[in-house]
C-alpha cells in the first residue's frame, strides 16, 4: 500500500515490517469474524519514518462511513508516527523489546539501512522473476499527464481507473 502524507512517500511493499499488533475475535460466523478483526503493523520507511497500517473491521475503530446512509465498510489505511508516538505505540502492543531497540540513539537509522536493503532484495527478486515493471513514478507521471489532457478536452468521456489500490473494501 502506498500512501503520501504531508509530503513524504510510505510504502509497504518497501518498508521494513517492524512489528504487528491485533486482535481477533473468536467466535462466530466468518462474516462476524471478519468484521471484528483489526491489526496495527509498525512499519519504518527507507527515509527512516515510522507509520503504521491500520486495518479494521466494519465494527472496529478503524472501519469508514460507507457513503450511502447505510453503515461502515472494512478499511486498511496508513498513518505516520513521530518517534515518541512509536514509542507509546510498543508500549500500548506490549513489545518491549521494540521499544528498547528504539530508544538506542541510533536505532532509527540502522533500521532505515536494513528497511534500503530489504528493498534492494525485493526489486531484484521482482526483476528476476517478472522482469521490469513500471514504478510507482512513471505510472503516477502517467496518471497525472492524463489527467492533465482530460481537463483540456471537454466533451470526451473519462477513463474509469479499474486497477487502482484502494484504502477500503466493500464488504463482501
Amino acid at each position: 500500500m502506498i500512501a503520501i502524507i504531508d509530503g513524504a512517500l510510505y510504502n509497504t511493499d518497501t518498508a521494513l515490517k517492524l512489528a504487528v499488533y491485533s486482535s481477533k475475535a473468536r467466535a462466530g460466523s466468518a462474516a462476524q469474524l471478519r468484521d471484528r478483526t483489526w491489526k496495527e503493523t509498525l512499519f519504518i520507511s527507507r527515509q527512516g519514518n515510522l507509520f503504521l497500517q491500520l486495518y479494521g473491521g466494519r465494527t472496529t475503530r478503524f472501519a469508514v462511513d460507507r457513503g450511502d446512509g447505510k453503515g461502515k465498510q472494512r478499511a486498511t489505511f496508513l498513518q505516520a508516527l513521530t518517534a515518541d508516538e512509536a514509542l507509546q505505540w510498543c508500549l500500548k502492543a506490549k513489545k518491549q523489546d521494540l521499544f528498547a531497540q528504539l530508544l538506542d540513539p541510533g536505532a532509527t537509522e540502522k533500521l532505515a539501512l536494513e528497511a534500503r536493503a530489504l528493498a534492494r532484495i525485493r526489486r531484484r527478486k521482482q526483476m528476476k522473476n517478472h522482469g521490469p515493471k513500471p514504478g510507482w513514478r512513471e505510472q503516477l507521471c502517467q496518471k497525472e499527464s492524463t489527467n492533465e489532457g482530460k481537463d483540456s478536452s471537454e466533451g470526451q468521456e473519462q477513463d474509469r481507473p479499474e486497477n487502482t489500490a484502494k484504502t477500503s473494501s466493500g464488504s463482501g
